[in-house]
């Protein structure tokens, strides 16, 4: 499927080719159109419930925050005097699960709705290309970053001019290949779709977008 986004934010994919033995790709492609529609319309319906998304963009987009690095806030984390004194009653459940990031968020997502009391909010960390706000998920491609922007309404806050910091500070330095310690945070997030494509009953994430190191670059500088 061809798909010509009105959206500002949107480069417009190319029709999917044939006979090139490339089909998965063309598949993911089409699932990153079918996304941006759903966010240019503004809404997505999942068993028979239309769930608003026009608003939670525009809360996403105007809260999202460039992190230098060398922010001086984060840089303090360690010493840092905490808001709340934290209560001997609380304590942190650590699991290692080789599952995808966003299946572990429903998993999270899934177990803490069901529970009587009320719970934070969940984070996840989108290990991110330096310089392609949501990688290459418009042309196909496949690795984390690419599921998580298939899937939700994250690539509006990338193109915001807030995390386009982000982008330009690396087009200015690769750093080759090792990159800088910043970060952008993008508030409430809505993943409506999973892994495969497959729509789901929506829910939130904060996003928290890091660069990963190029191991092309930094092995071609190490000569290995």
């Amino acid at each position: 499927m061809s798909y010509q986004s009105k959206l500002p934010f949107a480069k417009n994919s190319t029709p999917s080719s044939s006979g090139n033995g490339d089909q998965r790709r063309n598949r993911l492609k089409d699932i990153a159109d079918t996304t941006l529609q759903v966010i240019e319309a503004g809404s997505v319906t999942f068993a028979d419930i239309s769930y608003d998304l026009a608003a939670k963009v525009r809360f996403s987009n105007h809260n999202t925050r460039f992190y230098p690095p060398n922010d001086q806030l984060l840089s303090a984390w360690a010493t840092r005097t905490p808001t709340r004194t934290p209560s001997s009653r609380l304590t942190s459940d650590v699991s290692i699960l080789e599952i995808s990031t966003l299946d572990g968020a429903r998993l999270l997502y899934d177990s803490l709705s069901s529970r009587s009391t009320s719970y934070g909010r969940i984070a996840v960390l989108n290990f991110a290309s330096a310089t392609r706000p949501g990688g290459g998920f418009l042309s196909g491609a496949q690795a984390q970053e690419e599921s998580i922007a298939r899937s939700s309404t994250l690539y509006p806050s990338l193109m915001t001019d807030t995390a386009q910091q982000f982008y330009q500070l690396h087009n200015r330095d690769r750093r080759q290949g090792y990159y800088y310690h910043a970060m952008i945070y993008t508030p409430s997030v809505v993943v409506f779709r999973n892994d495969a494509g497959t729509w789901v009953s929506p829910y939130e994430v904060d996003i928290i977008t890091s660069a990963a190191v190029n191991a092309g670059d930094v092995r071609k500088k190490d000569g290995d």
